[in-house]
């Protein structure tokens, strides 16, 4: 149209010179003054409309189509016929390589109303996704002069795994108290109901631990040891970490949720945990499919660093308190049956009991029933997401013996 507006311009302007008349004139002075005229009317517009942007949801699932709602109001008597929104969504799949894409959506606006409009777009990967309203860019009823408007509105959505069902029922259901609980035979705890073992006193040790009656017999203080209950808990270990890329990451967190909604949905209380930077672990504890949600949503928007596995050295001292909680088996979800990966597992969860579960196979690590000694006692099983309900059966069969 500004094209359009310059040529007639210029074609007014050489008619006036050439015949010098009155209509001419006046025709030429109209069009000079026609987008002074325009842009004092797009001002007050711009001060007369309202922007209300929105996400619909907190959370997504990946594949399946989020909604931006926009509305507009205009409270001018002048319509709104050219509206552009800009957005931006910066997607976290891998917090190190973010990808960035941009929306665009045209509204107009009748006078004295509202308009609202659904932006659709849809996550690829799993993660979170930044969105933000750069600007609206509003035009006058010709498309000769145009204003920006600041829009300060932005939005973190986590982007969640997809969720397989399991199909089937499993006839028994898992105790929901301790009373089953049994004691480890190598490692101490806060048990009181049975003493795990005497020894000296040491600074530090709580008054409340000192053996008195076996003090007085002696010189040195005793100190008892309580033991360690080691519960019918289950701890999921989602190995993000050694994901290389976004595709591996979506099928564990997809294996991951898809076993944490099926312990959920049979009342079985249980952990889930990842390496996070820092040194630090993102622990959540799940025990119904609110609590779930809540877990996979911190697991999807943590920081998770590409490399950083729970066995590494920076995170020896938080891994090893969260296996000293004495959960009754560990699950380890992991891209690969890296063998010294597993090897640590088993060191770190000593006498309960591990299984690994992986979406593929690598080349440094025999299976399970090979002749590799070492990781005999850990369950491998190889599983994708989808066939996660018919490889379930075989290990959680005997969670609650």
């Amino acid at each position: 149209m500004q094209i359009t507006y310059i040529i007639l311009t210029i074609m007014i302007f050489i008619f006036h010179i050439l015949y010098q008349a009155d209509l001419s004139f006046i025709l030429l002075v109209f069009l000079l003054i026609l987008p002074a005229v325009l842009f004092i009317i797009l001002i007050i517009q711009s001060l007369s409309l309202k922007i209300y942007v929105s996400c619909t949801e907190r959370s997504a699932e990946r594949g399946k189509p989020e909604v931006i709602k926009v509305t507009l109001e205009n409270r001018s008597i002048f319509p709104i016929t050219v509206c552009r929104l800009n957005f931006r969504c910066k997607s976290f799949s891998q917090p190190d390589k973010p990808i960035q894409e941009k929306y665009s959506a045209a509204v107009p606006v009748s006078p004295l109303s509202k308009e609202s409009v659904a932006l659709k777009f849809t996550p690829s990967h799993c993660g979170y996704m930044d969105i933000s309203a750069e600007r609206a860019m509003i035009g006058d009823i010709l498309g000769l002069t145009f204003l920006f408007r600041k829009l300060r509105f932005s939005d973190r959505i986590a982007v969640l795994p997809t969720i397989y069902p399991f199909g089937y029922e499993l006839e028994s259901e898992p105790s929901s108290g301790y009373d089953g609980d049994s004691l480890s035979e190598s490692n101490s705890g806060d048990d009181p109901s049975e003493i795990f073992e005497l020894r000296e006193y040491r600074i530090g040790d709580g008054m409340n631990r000192i053996h008195w009656k076996l003090s007085t017999r002696g010189e040195e203080l005793i100190v008892k040891e309580l033991s360690l209950s080691i519960s019918s808990r289950i701890l999921i270990i989602c190995d993000l970490g050694a994901c290389k890329n976004s595709s591996e990451a979506d099928m564990l967190l997809d294996i991951t949720a898809s076993l944490s909604s099926f312990l959920a949905g049979r009342r079985a209380a249980h952990t889930i945990a990842a390496a996070s930077e820092g040194g630090s672990l993102i622990v959540s504890e799940v025990s119904d499919q609110e609590s779930l949600a809540s877990a996979l949503t911190e697991l999807c928007c943590g920081n998770i660093v590409s490399g950083s596995r729970i066995t590494d050295d920076e995170y020896h001292m938080n891994a090893a308190e969260l296996f000293r909680r004495g959960a009754s088996r560990i699950i380890a979800v992991s891209p690969n049956d890296d063998k010294a990966f597993i090897s640590e597992l088993l060191k770190l969860s000593g006498e309960q009991r591990l299984t690994v579960l992986c979406s593929s196979r690598s080349e440094n690590v025999s299976d399970s029933s090979g002749n590799d000694k070492e990781l005999l006692s850990a369950e491998i099983i190889y599983s994708s997401a989808e066939e996660l309900e018919e490889k379930f059966r075989e290990f959680y069969s005997g969670s609650d013996k």
